[in-house]
């Protein structure tokens, strides 16, 4: 079961807020540029053409995500609000999407299960578990960290390269980590420094 991981929603919803307010200021400053800059000759008509571009371009954006979940500015324009309107299609659609592609796999998956532990020991599936991990490309490897981990919660995060930490050489840790630190906030990488029981700071 998944249970909810208070400190991750509280740092995404910080997150969130340094976003907004960093779109809203940059807009500001956009509209600042373009007034100051506005009916300008030479190479501040550039300047002020790329402020009204940047304008427009953002309030097109803000108009696009803000369609999806309500009508902006309280105007019941068509085709906005999208997901209060249609949120029985979705789920239904989620749940086809989830019948149809993941409870099929657990059946097969067991089947599979059941067939590996008639033919093979734990200490077999585990030594060819260790073969695969070693036949995939570094390069390969470092693509999978680079995407996945700083996706996952700081809870999936810790136990999977915890898992890593204990088939891997030191060496080998060092260098995944190395790829992974660069997109870790310093927040994310001091929990999973004291979850793997590194140093958090570098040279570890």
């Amino acid at each position: 079961m998944i249970t909810p991981d208070s400190a991750t929603d509280e740092e995404r919803r910080r997150g969130l807020r340094r976003m907004r307010t960093l779109a809203v200021a940059l807009l500001l400053f956009a509209a600042v540029v373009y007034v100051a800059t506005a009916g300008r000759d030479g190479w501040w008509g550039y300047v002020s053409a790329g402020a009204e571009a940047s304008m427009v371009g953002a309030i097109a954006d803000w108009f696009a995500v803000t369609a999806l979940f309500k009508h902006p500015l309280g105007v019941p324009i068509p085709h906005t609000a999208l997901i209060p309107k249609r949120k029985d299609d979705l789920g239904r659609g989620l749940e086809e999407f989830v019948g149809e592609n993941f409870l099929h796999m657990h059946v097969e998956e067991s089947a599979l299960n059941s067939a590996l532990w008639a033919a093979y020991s734990d200490a077999e599936l585990l030594e060819i578990h260790q073969r695969i991990l070693a036949s995939i490309d570094p390069a390969e490897m470092a693509l999978v960290l680079r995407w996945m981990v700083p996706a996952m919660s700081p809870g999936e995060r810790a136990a999977m390269l915890g898992e890593m930490q204990t088939q891997m050489p030191p060496e080998a840790m060092r260098w995944a980590l190395e790829i992974v630190r660069p997109h870790l906030d310093d927040s994310a990488w001091r929990k999973l420094a004291r979850a793997l029981r590194i140093p958090p700071a570098p040279g570890w």
